[in-house]
């Protein structure tokens, strides 16, 4: 058995790590050594024991240690404070936080206690009491730094971003070298939209602490949202230089490289987000929404196949897939995706709009009614949809309910040149050419631009023939 006696007597037993580690490895025998001999070790010398366990992060040791020390001392305020910091360290707060309580009854004015307990009251959001504990502390020791940034993180956290600045500008009045504090100005002001001063503290940090990658990439985001898109990129890429599993940095870096026109070079940031970030619906919401500007359809709908996968309550992933199968012409397969899209969302207009659409290229009038039905409930001032539910009532022959709901528009909307284009379609296909020709009149006394666009059907050549000789 070791003489651990003789060991943590010796001056030099805290300076060596090793002898340390030695009792670290042997804790059970140690203990029960240190059980049977408690009135031959001093108490400093386990106290420093649990000093060198809490710094390991060894918990479950130091508070083994902490009990034996309140046996001997059960009034120290000390060693309910290490008892506290130890049962922190086991995420044990609410036990961590009784033992800060009973070291301040012990000591009220002891300022390291109060940080240290302001400090968890602000790990477990109680951000209002942590403000009031950090104050009780800065009324013992006004001019602690220390305290008036811990009390600016607390602000920022709640949203109180002035506050924090006033806190965070005390702390360089008090100690012009505590640069950290300079990156927590950078974001309160990034948070208040304050873009120069948010650059500029973000680049005075940086300047001290240049592989702080979150720093970079924050000061990527101001670039970013003041449209410095190139130097965006370049903060980025020094984040992920530092950190390449970063996949925020990746993302925006894809933001930039799509606003700058660069497709398939966003492309390549998108697929290394996602490939380090597999669940992050954002990113393959991104990359579907190029793939489909491209015109890569295919690949868009493996993307909003991983959304709805990761996401099966959400319509826009089913809507935004069907347009993809619209558009390859999978008409199908699109009515699919509108119909499970309308199931999960029925108040969003552009859903029934698509559906209808799709349903009249199927020829299923019937649904295509109900569903522009659908459409005008939400949106009934909407004329554009009004149109449409009469151009499917006019390619289902419906021509009298058609000029119905056309002479109710005109009504209600009598300024509207395509209402009148739509009856004059109407009129021409009952073969009342006169009636036709002054409903497109009236309709390019509203709109004279149309008259040299105005698109008729090749079977109205004869329309735009006599049009153009007036």
């Amino acid at each position: 058995m070791e003489d651990y006696l003789s060991l943590l007597n010796n001056e030099e037993f805290f300076k060596s790590e090793e002898e340390k580690n030695r009792i670290a490895s042997n804790f059970d025998e140690f203990l029960s050594y240190l059980k049977r001999n408690l009135s031959l070790i001093e108490f400093g010398a386990i106290e420093g024991l649990v000093d060198f366990f809490i710094d390991e992060e060894q918990f479950e040791k130091a508070l083994k240690l902490i009990d034996i020390l309140l046996e001997i001392n059960p009034l120290s305020p000390e060693t309910y404070h290490f008892r506290g910091i130890a049962l922190e360290g086991l995420k044990r707060y609410e036990e961590a936080l009784e033992c800060y309580e009973k070291a301040l009854s012990l000591n009220p004015g002891d300022v390291e206690i109060l940080i240290d307990k302001a400090l968890l009251l602000d790990l477990i959001d109680q951000y209002h009491y942590a403000v009031l504990t950090f104050e009780e502390a800065l009324e013992i020791e006004p001019d602690n730094y220390y305290i008036y940034y811990h009390l600016g993180i607390c602000h920022a956290e709640e949203g109180e971003y002035e506050y924090a600045i006033e806190c965070f500008k005390k702390v360089l009045e008090l100690n012009e070298n505590y640069t950290d504090v300079f990156n927590e100005l950078a974001y309160c002001y990034y948070c208040l939209e304050n873009l120069t001063l948010a650059e500029y503290f973000y680049k005075k940090y940086l300047d001290v602490k240049p592989f702080n990658y979150n720093s970079w990439f924050y000061l990527g985001r101001v670039y970013y949202e003041s449209d410095r898109l190139l130097k965006a990129i370049d903060a980025f890429e020094m984040c992920i230089s530092i950190d390449e599993n970063y996949h925020y940095a990746y993302y925006y870096s894809g933001k930039c490289n799509y606003y700058l026109g660069r497709y398939f070079r966003a492309i390549e940031f998108y697929e290394k987000a996602i490939s380090i970030a597999k669940n992050e619906i954002l990113y393959y919401s991104d990359l579907a929404e190029l793939y489909f500007l491209i015109g890569e359809y295919y690949k868009a709908i493996i993307n909003y196949d991983s959304i709805i996968k990761l996401s099966p309550d959400s319509w826009r992933p089913f809507y935004l897939r069907g347009n993809c199968y619209y558009n390859l012409g999978l008409f199908y397969r699109a009515l699919n995706d509108y119909n499970s899209a309308a199931i999960l969302n029925k108040n969003k207009v552009d859903i029934w709009i698509s559906k209808a659409d799709t349903e009249r290229i199927l020829k299923k009038y019937e649904d295509a009614f109900e569903s522009y039905k659908n459409a005008l409930v939400i949106e009934p001032q909407n004329y554009s949809i009004w149109l449409d539910y009469v151009d499917a009532l006019i390619e289902h022959k419906e021509l009298k309910k058609a000029l119905a709901i056309l002479d109710s528009l005109i009504f209600l909307k009598s300024d509207y040149a395509e209402i009148y284009y739509s009856k004059a379609k109407v009129y021409f296909l009952q073969k009342e050419l006169e009636k036709g020709i002054e409903m497109v009149l009236r309709g390019f006394e509203l709109k004279p631009e149309d008259r040299f666009e105005f698109d008729f059907n090749k079977d109205w050549k004869k329309v735009l023939d006599f049009l153009m000789d007036q």
